[in-house]
């Protein structure tokens, strides 16, 4: 039997491509909410003690994301592009392949940019869902122990992720959750 945390680790590629899917038939239908697995997918996942204090919307999106769907490393990105820039005079640009490179990298830039405010726009549109009125004494534990906890331990990349996630929620007002 597999953790929770591994078993969506494991599947996360593939869930990549249902989201893709999912937000692409977001942006047709003028930002109606999505959800990124059915919750029978989710229910089976974990003990149904779990479910008291979280909901399943909440736990699919946390589960089904990664970092590149909500954070953009923008400064990165900055940092790189002058680098390639600064390093040779503009002429020498054209012929060692740094040009394409250039327009490579700020077409991956804006590529992201556009996804990860795509992924945070379908996170506002289903923001009512994440943290039910009814589970406000028992959500935030949950949520800790169920998600964020698992996951840190997984990878570095999982930890800043679970800390990114925490900002996003705050950014698009997530109701009843609060830093």
């Amino acid at each position: 039997h597999l953790r929770p945390s591994t078993a969506f680790l494991l599947n996360r590629p593939r869930l990549d491509g249902i989201e893709a899917q999912q937000l692409r038939h977001l942006q047709s239908n003028n930002g109606a909410a999505v959800s990124l697995l059915d919750d029978s997918d989710a229910l089976g996942l974990v003990n149904s003690k779990c479910w008291e204090g979280i909901s399943t919307s909440l736990y699919r999106l946390f589960w089904s994301l990664s970092l590149y769907d909500i954070y953009l490393p923008a400064k990165s990105y900055s940092v790189e592009m002058a680098r390639l820039q600064n390093d040779s005079p503009p002429e020498v640009h054209k012929s060692d392949g740094r040009e394409p490179l250039l327009q490579r990298l700020a077409a991956e830039f804006e590529s992201q940019r556009s996804h990860v405010e795509n992924v945070i726009s379908s996170i506002d549109a289903m923001k009512e869902k994440l943290f039910p009125e009814a589970m406000m004494d028992k959500y935030l534990s949950s949520f800790f122990q169920h998600c964020v906890l698992p996951r840190i331990k997984t990878s570095q990349e999982d930890a800043l992720f679970g800390s990114r996630f925490a900002q996003v929620l705050l950014q698009v007002d997530v109701p009843f959750f609060r830093a």
